[in-house]
């Protein structure tokens, strides 16, 4: 685990805001790395936490146990304006096990293909999550449906996917912010 820390200044908000963005759990069992996590998080006090996906490791996506154990660690996030979710890769994760994953579980908000404002400190922080079903045609069909229903009143756009593909249109339809997972650090690759 690693932990990088930005500084970003983002139109809209008017002082500091502590936002974790983690991704690509892959969880097959709790381990030390899914405690150190919790620990992190826990030292980080953030304001909002996003999550972008892959909550499980493949081979284990029929797994009782890692169920219960997803549950268990995600389940012990919280962020005072909020934790919000993405599904990650859908043959990794097909939506009725992610939505099993985050059932009854009242500090996580599973966004799909939906917008929620946060009123923070710092101001409104619009948080939208896309599904990403690594097929662009329908990605971007999904985008373009979101942003259609972006809220209207001021502050910055957050999108939360799992995929990075769908990012230079996101940043063309005026994201503010993007977070994504699934290439495990690998955005970007310099020769």
């Amino acid at each position: 685990l690693t932990v990088t820390h930005e500084r970003l200044a983002l139109p809209g908000l008017t002082g500091t805001l502590r936002l974790v963005h983690v991704g690509d759990l892959h969880v097959e069992r709790i381990t030390a790395r899914e405690r150190r996590l919790n620990a992190l998080l826990a030292e980080l006090k953030p304001d909002v936490i996003a999550f972008s996906g892959d909550f499980v490791n493949l081979s284990y996506r029929s797994d009782a146990r890692a169920e219960a154990d997803v549950r268990a660690v995600i389940g012990a996030w919280s962020a005072p304006y909020g934790v919000y979710a993405v599904p990650g890769t859908p043959i990794v994760e097909p939506l009725p096990r992610v939505q099993a994953f985050v059932r009854g579980l009242p500090s996580i908000r599973l966004l799909l293909n939906q917008w929620h404002t946060a009123g923070t400190p710092a101001g409104l922080l619009h948080i939208a999550g896309l599904v990403t079903t690594h097929d662009l045609r329908v990605d971007r069909a999904a985008l373009a449906g979101i942003v259609q229903r972006g809220p209207a009143t001021g502050g910055p756009r957050l999108l939360i996917a799992h995929s990075p593909d769908i990012a230079p249109e996101a940043a063309e339809a005026g994201f503010d912010l993007i977070l994504c997972g699934h290439t495990h650090g690998g955005q970007i690759v310099i020769p």
